[in-house]
């Protein structure tokens, strides 16, 4: 079984709030990131990245693919257009769609997943909006890479003070106190 642990941090901009169950349990919620870290094509180094289940796939900002640019393979649009419009967190950027291969990583320096083809975009910078993203860090997203057809599972907390375990699985939990996203 494949099985990572992830990097769960609290939110800079925090929002906390405290509720009671049905059952009279306290229930914490808070904005969490979940985070892991990617290993791209040949390059070593490790590039932190954000899983955002709100991302139809991964983001590579032109910073950070300018390390591995002859390990992607371009896709062309099906209407022959060189580049296509995203908008993330409100600011828009054009990008090309292309595939890299990526070794995913979670804490503990435990082995990571086995090496993944992924499908992203890949931020292109933009004559008529000169300002890229100015993002340091890659998007996991939900579809075509390293989160697709397995389950990210977080596990329940009941106070702030209680640590907010994540993972990544091939395998469905049987745990049923342990909330899953379903197959991603």
């Amino acid at each position: 079984m494949s099985r990572i642990p992830l990097i769960v941090e609290r939110d800079p901009n925090t929002v906390v709030v405290i509720a009671r169950a049905p059952d009279g349990s306290p229930v914490a919620v808070s904005n969490l990131r979940i985070r892991c870290t990617l290993v791209v094509g040949r390059d070593l180094k490790r590039h932190l990245a954000i899983i955002d289940t709100g991302a139809p796939t991964a983001v590579f900002p032109y910073v950070v693919w300018q390390r591995f640019p002859s390990d992607i393979r371009w896709f062309p649009f099906a209407d022959n257009s060189a580049m296509k419009l995203a908008t993330l967190a409100g600011r828009s950027f054009r990008y090309r769609l292309g595939s890299v291969t990526v070794r995913l990583f979670g804490r503990d320096d435990l082995p990571p997943l086995p090496p993944i083809e992924v499908v992203a975009q890949f931020e292109q910078l933009d004559p008529m909006n000169p300002h890229p993203l100015e993002a340091k860090h890659l998007i996991v997203g939900l579809q075509l890479g390293p989160l697709e057809g397995r389950f990210l599972v977080v596990g329940p907390r009941h106070t702030l003070a209680e640590r907010c375990e994540a993972w990544l699985t091939d395998e469905r939990p049987v745990d049923p106190l342990v909330l899953t996203s379903a197959t991603l």
